[in-house]
């Protein structure tokens, strides 16, 4: 339900990710997370975003997803993430669930792209311009407190995006997200929900396999076209 760029986003938006002028990764604690809820129209989702390792060279995160609905859904990415030219890029993605047999696979390169395009190079040091736009602060409460935030936003493709910021959740700042426009199929809600203090990866990639054509025809393939923070 939840396209993987979305996690990127949201791994990416804690403020000084990158240290441009070294080049360098900030260092996050290993097996760190957050874990959230997600309502996407009637469907519901329990989200955790965690750290599976972390170096000034690569940061590997993992998503695991929960969704509650008739057919229940459950699928864990891993995106491992480089530094080039001065900005972040993903050198490799896994994908697993049920519905794919269990088995971890190797996203293809075409799955990838406009993952780490213009869009991302815009956020990365999450300063307000021209498409981003702070809105003030404001209260934002979760199931675990309420916390003083920094509210932004972004217009793009008819929809409008808004997230809160704070520095007081860690390892990932992002307290929620909106998205709400016309396009009812294109808004959610995130919201934060408690830390993770131990994270194990579900993932064990020294046995992923190659995308084949059944695999291909499953997943749905991204479009360069769509706003990263869109589903």
């Amino acid at each position: 339900m939840i396209r993987p760029l979305l996690i990127l986003f949201l791994c990416l938006l804690s403020f000084e990710r990158i240290q441009a002028e070294e080049a360098k990764l900030q260092i996050f604690q290993k097996s760190s997370g957050n874990s959230y809820d997600l309502s996407f129209g009637s469907i519901q989702s329990k989200i955790i975003l965690a750290v599976v390792s972390s170096s000034t060279e690569k940061l590997v995160i993992e998503i695991h997803s929960n969704v509650s609905s008739f057919i229940p859904l459950e699928m864990t990415h891993q995106f491992h993430l480089k530094i080039k030219d001065k900005k972040i890029y993903i050198s490799d993605a896994f994908i697993n669930s049920p519905v794919l047999g269990n088995k971890v696979y190797r996203l293809d390169d075409e799955y990838l792209q406009g993952y780490d395009g213009v869009q991302m190079a815009s956020f990365l040091d999450f300063k307000p311009n021209g498409k981003i736009k702070k809105i003030g602060n404001a209260k934002v409460s979760t199931d675990l407190k309420t916390f003083n935030t920094s509210q932004y936003q972004i217009n793009e493709n008819s929809q409008t995006i808004d997230f809160w910021i704070t520095e007081e959740i860690k390892p990932f700042a992002i307290a929620a997200i909106r998205s709400s426009g016309r396009k009812k199929d294109h808004n959610y809600m995130l919201s934060y929900k408690e830390p993770i203090k131990y994270y194990r990866s579900k993932l064990d990639i020294r046995k992923a396999q190659k995308m084949d054509d059944k695999i291909k025809a499953i997943l749905p393939k991204p479009s360069k076209s769509k706003h990263f923070l869109l589903p």
